[in-house]
């Protein structure tokens, strides 16, 4: 347990509960499975609009309307091509965990202070995606309509929808096994 990430969670416990484990995202650039579509879609795109944008600047008129008109799909393509990833990490930045003995909790201060909190004696489904580092992911709801998956905020390349999880998160085996015991047998 975090420091940091206790004081963040600790408002949201309530009497009658006992907390367990808080943590956060990992707090760098990560690299998602679709973005093995998205990569070079985006650069396709920044490429031709910035091809575009030279291609007109390139032409001897003294106003021209497609100059203007350019401006916003090359914004558009950096931001997919760079800027995403930055806004993603911010948000992880600005994240905090918390598992208590019924719930998890996911408080999220990034323009506003938000709070999620999943009941664990309603929770049906849950799964875990584990790197070799022992690092990984806990989604919950259906895992199969979850993949490929995209925790970011929703982003113009995404037609996935954003999933509930606890993403990023160190030992993620550890957490996935105290989620287990935590869920009382008749709610399994």
């Amino acid at each position: 347990m975090n420091d940091t990430d206790d004081i963040k969670i600790q408002p949201e416990i309530r009497p009658d509960e006992k907390l367990l484990w808080t943590g956060h995202p990992a707090r760098k650039v990560m690299l998602q499975a679709s973005d093995a579509r998205h990569i070079p879609f985006s650069i396709a795109w920044c490429g031709f609009a910035i091809l575009w944008e030279v291609a007109v600047l390139s032409a001897e008129s003294p106003f021209n309307i497609f100059a203007v008109f350019g401006v916003p799909f090359v914004l558009a393509g950096l931001y997919m091509v760079f800027g995403r990833f930055f806004v993603d990490a911010h948000r992880r930045r600005n994240t905090y965990y918390g598992l208590t003995d019924k719930r998890v909790i996911i408080v999220s201060e990034n323009i506003n202070r938000s709070v999620k909190s999943i009941d664990l004696n309603v929770l049906n489904e849950y799964s875990l995606k584990e790197k070799k580092d022992g690092s990984g992911t806990i989604m919950f709801g259906d895992a199969s309509s979850n993949y490929p998956y995209r925790m970011a905020t929703p982003d113009p390349l995404s037609f996935y929808r954003i999933v509930t999880a606890l993403e990023g998160i160190l030992d993620v085996r550890s957490v996935y096994n105290l989620i287990s015991q935590s869920k009382k047998p008749d709610a399994l």
